[in-house]
């Protein structure tokens, strides 16, 4: 009976948590074919409401308390397998605060009995480790398990190891958008219950905007192969979380973007966006290219668009203008027997 209540609570609380919200004014609702993207700069900007925070930071990503941080901060030793917290180092490590890139040595496995460390790229589930630190319970209780929550994960925060900023759970949870795909749903569950005159249908699911997290990437570089190329593998997103956006319905995931920070100086680059075709007309993307346009406020964002995709108009909605027109760019990337389109504007959103 204790655990049913606990159960219900459990629940009944994720509820209450989540942000409702719906389409955000001043964004036309618009679809973004299955391509790659290149980003081009634009020159022109008054289409789009950018009327954010100067600063730079996203409106869904808090700086974390500096002190707090620290207390709470710890190193994993790659020879003993152990969590060294930050206040036991014989030496402080200043220069690594906010970079997980390095697999640290703690003194008691070091040959010279001094801390150890070395900067390395690295995989994403090392990179997943230092994220998530902090914020999980040291084990998982069976009843999260029970309720898929090893996915407690998923409503709790995560310190990104770009910036060291406290991502919430969620970006955004719209329950009021109806995609192709949810229409059918809703109409497979009525069409069951038609005969019942008292049968009322049970509320939809919302579409959960989130940052990208290592159990998301089998299936988005799975959704890579089948809509782009071969060999893609988006695991390096785990570094740059802030930059990212995800799409699921329940566990599902339905789209994505991702864009990388710095590609050059004062400039930003959105490597890959996707909804799925079953998901489009539906906003889905206009939001995901808001979302990533306002996490590098100050700076150009570029990317390439297939010559052939009609996202370009969505694009030229934001205020994107075409810089060059790139021959055979995807040639290198396409199969020989794709049909795609292997010609590519070159785009630019200027700031």
């Amino acid at each position: 009976m204790d655990s049913s209540i606990h159960l219900s609570g459990l629940l009944s609380r994720h509820d209450d948590e989540a942000t409702r919200t719906s389409t955000s004014e001043g964004l036309e609702e618009g679809e973004v074919e299955g391509e790659t993207l290149l980003i081009v700069e634009s020159e022109d900007q008054a289409s789009v409401d950018l009327s954010h925070d100067q600063s730079g930071d996203s409106l869904n990503s808090d700086e974390g308390d500096i002190s707090w941080m620290e207390e709470q901060l710890s190193y994993f030793c790659d020879k003993c397998q152990k969590w060294i917290p930050a206040s036991q180092l014989r030496e402080q490590l200043s220069y690594l605060k906010g970079d997980n890139f390095f697999r640290f040595t703690c003194a008691d496995c070091s040959a010279d009995g001094k801390e150890q460390s070395e900067r390395l790229k690295l995989t994403w589930q090392q990179t997943a480790l230092p994220a998530r630190k902090g914020f999980r319970h040291q084990t998982t209780r069976f009843l999260y398990r029970l309720v898929g929550s090893e996915d407690l994960a998923v409503d709790q925060s995560i310190v990104s190891p770009y910036t060291s900023r406290i991502l919430k759970p969620y970006i955004r949870r719209d329950y009021e958008t109806k995609p192709p795909k949810l229409q059918l749903l809703s109409q497979i569950r009525s069409h069951l219950h038609k005969s019942d005159p008292h049968w009322t249908p049970e509320p939809d699911a919302p579409l959960d905007y989130c940052y990208v997290r290592p159990n998301h990437i089998p299936t988005i570089n799975s959704m890579c192969q089948e809509f782009f190329w071969p060999g893609i593998d988006l695991s390096e997103c785990l570094q740059y979380p802030d930059f990212s956006v995800v799409v699921l319905y329940k566990k599902v995931i339905v789209a994505f973007g991702f864009m990388v920070p710095d590609v050059k100086y004062n400039e930003a680059y959105i490597s890959f966006l996707l909804v799925h075709p079953e998901w489009r007309r539906a906003g889905i993307a206009t939001f995901m290219i808001y979302h990533l346009i306002q996490t590098c406020m100050g700076k150009d964002v570029t990317l390439h668009v297939s010559a052939s995709n009609p996202a370009m108009l969505l694009y030229q909605k934001f205020g994107f203008k075409t810089e060059e027109y790139v021959l055979d760019f995807y040639d290198k990337y396409y199969p020989l027997e794709s049909t795609e389109c292997k010609h590519a504007f070159f785009l630019r959103l200027r700031r």
